[in-house]
């Protein structure tokens, strides 16, 4: 097929970069397929959010196309137009050398021309081009000092982005990506805008974005996580666009709280703190102010809520006051143990090791029954270095409830006291491992507290899971390599009974492993088991591929 008549480089000054890169990477990602073409005209499909048919053709040497994209109904050129034309180029011969060839003008060779030309010939090209794409009309209007949010067609982005979140119905998992990659291409205009410096029309897009995503709850499967990247994205370009354009300060703190406050989403959760130093004294009380109203009406009954803005309480005290202001609102509504515990999580996060110390000291009398505050506060003791006060807390908590998650932090707060407790605690452990047949459980306690031997021991006499006993397999290996080879080669028996290629490959490798572990006869007694384990499998070919990959023996 002969090469078109325009280059790459044509075709980037037509598109502009923004719109050139993202045609470049749906090229790059194999989207575009041909489905005729010749050395004027093209028809090619694009995948997006769904397939586009683009038709491009050349006229008197200037590349035009249309596409089925929402975008272009608006604009002379988008993406999959970009992603087709460079298909195009791909799959077209070059074009012959001889007298009958025009070679293609090449960048800096046109730029030389153009330096040479009447200025008023150069602005009658630029204007008609202009006429066709947007992008460029918006670049001459704020280059000749027009206010760029003036210049740009915030309408055909809005547009765009309204169409994005039309689901037509219930989105399926399996059609969630193509949903989501059309409310990326929106994010993607919107995110131009404010590249062009129309940032108060970005920011405005950005809050409709999120109020529509809110309404997509209901009606998209959202297990791939689409529409939380969706959220972040579009938090981050109104920041970006509320740094450029800051605006009234009041206006902005009641469009962030409102949303903070009723998100499904947990949109602008932390806006009190990354917009501080934009909404200023004035703009966090009117923050404050709305947080206060929406505490108050809220019932005792409503716990989702309540909880969703107390968390705005504490970050916008915080935001206002630093940490004393967080400190003193959760001194003034000590009302429940978790309210005490975070008292002095604030504490001990700002180093406050001192002040965390008389806190608990004072609240353990309010919430010594409470496990959650007796951890935060033996903490703070070992913090402080007084280890036995905190190991009293931590083993009243280990033995209401002994477990791996209790005997942690008996260890971490006990300091030089614990061989005192660890022997009490073990024994505990293994009382009840044997009353409840959770040795298993027992093992990985030992795991944790780097006793191997005894882990090995208990593992041997009454069990272990699969990830205890590779670990001591690995620790056995030393001292005693057949017994170690001979627990690699349970584990991968348990594997195979999987029956999946990649449970193959972990028994290979788990044998290829036990291998190394022995020799002489050991070796061979081995290499006996995994030719029987072939022949036993025979009549799986994905496990004799992964074997022999593995370079265990062959029959």
């Amino acid at each position: 097929m002969p090469q078109p008549p325009f280059s790459e480089d044509l075709l980037r000054l037509r598109a502009g970069d923004v719109l050139f890169h993202r045609g470049l990477q749906y090229a790059a990602q194999g989207r575009a397929a041909l489905v005729s073409a010749g050395s004027r005209s093209a028809v090619a499909t694009v995948a997006g959010t769904q397939e586009y048919m683009v038709r491009l053709s050349v006229a008197t040497g200037r590349l035009t196309g249309s596409c089925t994209c929402p975008f272009a109904d608006d604009q002379p050129i988008c993406k999959h137009i970009v992603a087709a034309a460079l298909l195009w180029l791909e799959d077209s011969e070059p074009l012959a050398a001889g007298p009958a060839a025009e070679p293609v003008p090449q960048v800096p060779e046109l730029r030389e021309f153009l330096l040479t030309q009447d200025r008023e010939w150069l602005a009658d090209q630029l204007l008609a081009v202009a006429q066709d794409d947007p992008t460029v009309h918006a670049q001459l209007l704020i280059a000749a000092g027009a206010d760029p949010e003036d210049s740009v067609d915030e309408d055909a982005v809005r547009s765009q982005l309204l169409s994005s979140l039309e689901t037509g119905g219930f989105v399926s998992y399996y059609e969630a990506h193509d949903f989501f990659t059309g409310i990326e291409e929106a994010l993607d205009s919107i995110e131009e805008l404010l590249e062009l410096g129309a940032s108060r029309a970005a920011a405005r897009l950005t809050l409709l974005a999120l109020d529509g995503f809110e309404e997509l709850l209901d009606d998209v499967d959202d297990s791939g996580g689409g529409l939380s990247v969706a959220c972040v994205r579009a938090e981050e370009i109104h920041l970006r666009a509320t740094q450029a354009s800051p605006g009234d300060p009041r206006e902005l703190a009641q469009d962030l709280a409102r949303r903070a406050l009723t998100s499904e989403l947990e949109v602008f959760l932390d806006a009190a703190e990354q917009y501080r130093d934009l909404l200023g004294p004035e703009g966090l009380e009117q923050f404050r102010d709305a947080v206060e109203e929406r505490w108050r009406s809220l019932s005792d009954d409503d716990r989702a809520h309540r909880y969703q803005v107390a968390a705005q309480r504490r970050r916008i005290a915080e935001a206002i006051g630093g940490t004393d202001g967080l400190v003193a609102l959760l001194r003034a509504e000590l009302d429940t143990d978790s309210d005490a515990a975070a008292l002095i999580d604030v504490l001990l996060d700002a180093q406050r090791i001192d002040d965390a110390v008389l806190e608990a000291r004072a609240l353990l009398e309010r919430f010594g029954d409470s496990a959650r505050f007796r951890a935060v506060a033996a903490e703070a003791f070992a913090r402080a270095g007084r280890h036995d006060e905190a190991a009293e807390l931590s083993w009243t908590n280990f033995v209401e409830q002994p477990s791996l998650g209790t005997f942690q932090p008996l260890k971490l707060r006990s300091g030089p006291a614990f061989p005192h407790w660890r022997e009490r605690a073990l024994t505990i452990l293994q009382e009840r491992a044997g009353e409840h047949g959770t040795w298993s459980w027992f093992v990985e306690v030992l795991l944790w507290d780097e006793d191997l031997p005894r882990a090995w021991e208990a593992a041997t006499e009454h069990g272990a899971h699969d990830s205890a006993w590779l670990t001591l397999a690995r620790w056995r290996a030393p001292l005693d390599g057949a017994e170690a080879a001979s627990v690699l080669y349970e584990l991968a028996r348990s594997s195979l009974s999987a029956g999946q290629r990649a449970a193959y490959a972990e028994a290979a490798r788990f044998l290829k492993e036990a291998l190394g572990f022995v020799s002489g006869a050991d070796a061979e007694a081995m290499r006996s088991q995994i030719l029987d384990l072939r022949a036993q499998n025979r009549r799986r070919p994905a496990l004799q591929d992964e074997f022999t990959k593995a370079g265990l023996p062959r029959p």
